[in-house]
């Protein structure tokens, strides 16, 4: 008997399964990981009904080629990506329900970087240190394979067509930072230069770390040659010795000895990881009451979400579905009484 699930046939680099992480342990060398856009994440839990722990499965620009073994509720969330279910084009950030056979194609991004598929209950994978987040450098949780099958917790119970509107962060290119205690260490040019300069991410990036291109201003970092090894967070801007200005991401290591000049506050980290390469954005000064105002704001939007949620309207029936039905009593298809 196969069991209940998708059966993975190809799979984009940098898929892995992901949900919120590790927090806790990074006293112990442990990075938190976890999704890179929480809120995107989030989305798709809430379309299933699934628990605020359970885990999907997250995209880095290109999806993959599934074929489900049984039915299925899914529901895809985060970055917009080409959906297609049995070859037929379908909406984003909906779910819907899948039939044995039926084979499910992820393409493409159109905007954003990273998309989630998710099935009912979570993916089924075994928990390490109370997350199935993938952390591939760290060689923690499971990294799918093709071939594999992704398998649901929990049996199908959720109705299909919901969805939710598209968030407006994806059209926004302003970056709030905050100031670190590293931050006296650069020159007033340096520091003048972060917030009036224009930004763009290389396509130097991973869930480590991302490269920023800045062709107006080359930040100095001779101290980072002398500092001792420090805590680092997700957000953190790291300048190295060759003036290179690099965003740390969901994976990044828990120390670091390089010089960061600030930091992006957590409402708008998800902002920022879904900037595709080349997309040109400026950073913003704040500070941290309004930082924490905004981390605020972000965690009750998510919670009004269940709100927003509505039903997909109907998909209209195209020429090529009329042809393979019979609309008239006696009418025939024409391939009725075909002869060999």
């Amino acid at each position: 008997m196969l069991p209940k699930g998708l059966k993975i046939l190809d799979l984009a680099p940098g898929a892995t399964i992901q949900d919120g992480g590790r927090p806790g342990y990074q006293r112990y060398g442990v990075t938190t990981g976890g999704a890179m856009d929480l809120p995107g994440l989030v989305e798709g839990q809430i379309l299933l009904d699934n628990d605020r722990n359970a885990a999907a499965l997250e995209f880095a620009g290109l999806g993959g080629r599934f074929v489900s073994h049984s039915r299925l509720a899914i529901a895809t969330s985060g970055a917009a990506m080409v959906l297609k279910l049995g070859g037929q084009t379908q909406p984003w950030r909906c779910s819907h329900i899948i039939e044995a056979g039926q084979v499910v194609e992820i393409g493409q991004c159109r905007w954003g970087v990273y998309g989630y598929l998710h099935l009912q209950g979570g993916i089924e994978c075994t928990p390490v240190l109370g997350s199935r987040s993938t952390h591939i450098m760290a060689r923690l949780g499971w990294t799918p394979q093709c071939g594999e099958v992704l398998e649901p917790i929990s049996d199908l119970s959720t109705d299909s067509g919901l969805c939710l509107p598209t968030p407006e962060y994806f059209e926004e290119r302003l970056i709030r930072i905050l100031p670190g205690p590293q931050t006296p260490l650069f020159s007033e040019d340096d520091i003048s230069a972060l917030i009036n300069s224009a930004f763009s991410i290389s396509w130097s990036r991973n869930r480590i770390g991302a490269r920023l291109n800045c062709t107006e201003h080359i930040f100095a970092a001779g101290m980072g040659k002398s500092l001792v090894s420090a805590p680092t967070i997700a957000g953190d801007i790291q300048i190295s010795a060759d003036g290179q200005a690099t965003v740390l991401m969901a994976d990044c290591q828990p120390m670091g000895g390089y010089p960061r000049i600030a930091t992006i506050i957590s409402a708008d980290f998800h902002k920022f990881v879904q900037l595709q390469a080349g997309e040109e954005f400026c950073f913003a000064w704040t500070t941290l009451n309004k930082a924490l105002t905004a981390h605020s704001e972000l965690r009750e939007a998510m919670a009004r979400l269940p709100k927003r949620r509505g039903q997909l309207p109907a998909r209209q029936p195209s020429l090529s579905d009329l042809m393979h039905h019979t609309l008239i009593s006696g009418a025939v298809k024409g391939d009725d009484f075909e002869v060999d």
